[in-house]
């Protein structure tokens, strides 16, 4: 997690061949995320990204 706020960009790969990579930062008044994957990973860096989004839209559905 990366929290400093100095830091506006940053990134973070994958660890593993098939794996997803994700880095994210905790502002005030947003959450920044950073996902990627490499070639030919069975989960995408936009598909996991588009399920983060949907999780989050519920919690904050969710809290309204």
């Amino acid at each position: 997690m990366v929290t400093a706020p100095c830091v506006r960009f940053f990134g973070f790969g994958p660890v593993l061949a098939d794996g997803i990579g994700i880095g994210y930062a905790m502002a005030p008044d947003c959450l920044q995320f950073t996902v990627t994957s490499l070639p030919g990973s069975k989960v995408t860096a936009p598909a996991f990204a588009d399920a983060v989004d949907a999780a989050l839209q519920a919690m904050i559905k969710g809290l309204s």
